[in-house]
């Protein structure tokens, strides 16, 4: 009865916990989005800190100068951003008014999703008949903004208290668990947040290469939009396994409308610049092992059901960080099969010993007799480990 009551105990914390991390799910994010970012640059604070620079100031100057860089992007891009956007709401609002009448005397299965469209005129009169509901999707569209900039502003300042209180934090963590496993998980954390910041800062090197490398060469090809089209291509590298089609389907609709011709070369050129980072920029910069792709591939699917396009993104992050701890406790396993090994070795070789003193007719010596006292104590206390305090 004890048993299943413990059972019963051990499912229903665990039903809790799964409970409380899905209703909190949206502080967990951005608390691993905090330390992603602290872990991305720390080691630029660290070797500002070895230059005349005290522990403060080069946090301050490392954030204020992503801030600073942020801002210049936001600023000489912003403008020409929303040129290209508000002339693709307008082209497509003319594409529609021409094409609907079109695929109404089309074929069966044109036909069949214009009935279920309205026209253009029908499209503007539901668009601006209904003033609350226009009212209301604005002010969705206003909050969905405030909240994703006071997310960006939650991150930042998270991210700054683990980067100036990241001893304290280690120390809080930590003691929660028992002693002798502190070293241990002190070590694999470290692994953890070096592997993440490092995956992190590759990708984010890879983007802005593809964002600047897809962005010129769709303006020498004279593609439309391809400021818009640099910025999917760039975030589309974020995304592993289906990104290229987060880019490869706008650049192939766009360049259609200039021809079958523009819109082969403009695919084959960004499959070009995506194979280039990924064989060519990518082992250069990211010169650990990769990862196990269904590791990847199960991420993807929880985190796109949990977050989104958001999940996706973050998905690779996420499956670096699990399998650098897998790896972790399989070392750890390994670890312990090999001194549990070692010590059985040793046993037996000392019981040959006594075994081999015990058949002699002479007294063992003293001397050997206390050693041989002391490695059984030392083999007693290898098989029974007490907690040591953390080192």
């Amino acid at each position: 009865m004890s048993r299943l009551a413990r059972y019963t105990a051990v499912v229903a914390a665990t039903l809790t916990l799964l409970l409380l991390l899905w209703q909190f799910r949206e502080v967990i994010l951005l608390f691993l989005l905090s330390l992603f970012v602290a872990a991305a640059v720390r080691p630029f604070i660290y070797k500002l800190a070895q230059h005349r620079f005290s522990w403060a100031q080069a946090i301050l100057v490392v954030y204020l100068s992503g801030l600073l860089l942020a801002v210049v992007l936001i600023y000489s891009l912003g403008p020409a951003f929303t040129d290209e956007l508000r002339e693709i709401g307008n082209k497509a609002a003319i594409a529609y008014e021409v094409t609907h009448p079109r695929w109404a005397e089309g074929p069966l299965w044109q036909q069949a999703i214009a009935s279920r469209l309205p026209n253009a005129p029908q499209l503007v009169q539901l668009l601006t008949s209904d003033s609350e509901a226009m009212a209301r999707i604005l002010f969705g569209v206003a909050q969905n903004l405030v909240t994703v900039l006071a997310g960006l502003v939650l991150i930042l300042v998270f991210s700054v208290y683990w980067s100036i209180d990241q001893t304290r934090f280690e120390r809080l963590w930590l003691s929660l668990l028992p002693a002798d496993r502190r070293t241990w998980a002190r070590n694999v954390w470290h692994t953890i947040e070096a592997g993440v910041g490092t995956y992190i800062r590759s990708e984010l090197i890879q983007a802005v290469l593809a964002f600047l490398l897809l962005g010129l060469g769709y303006s020498l090809l004279g593609l439309s939009y391809p400021l818009t089209l640099a910025l999917l291509g760039g975030l589309a590298w974020l995304i592993p396994l289906i990104g290229a089609a987060f880019i490869i389907v706008p650049v192939l609709l766009v360049g259609l409308v200039n021809g079958w011709l523009l819109a082969g070369t403009a695919v084959i050129y960004t499959l070009i610049v995506l194979l280039a980072l990924e064989r060519v920029i990518e082992p250069r910069i990211f010169r650990q092992r990769r990862y196990i792709p269904i590791l990847v591939i199960l991420t993807l699917f929880v985190m796109a059901q949990l977050l989104g396009i958001v999940g996706l993104i973050l998905a690779p992050t996420i499956a670096a960080a699990l399998q650098i701890l897998f790896n972790a406790l399989l070392t750890l396993r390994e670890q312990q099969v090999r001194a549990v090994v070692n010590v059985a070795e040793l046993q037996a070789r000392l019981d040959q010993i006594q075994t081999s003193y015990s058949q002699r007719e002479q007294p063992i010596p003293p001397e050997i007799e206390s050693m041989i006292a002391r490695l059984q104590r030392l083999l007693q206390q290898a098989e029974n480990p007490a907690p040591i305090s953390e080192s």
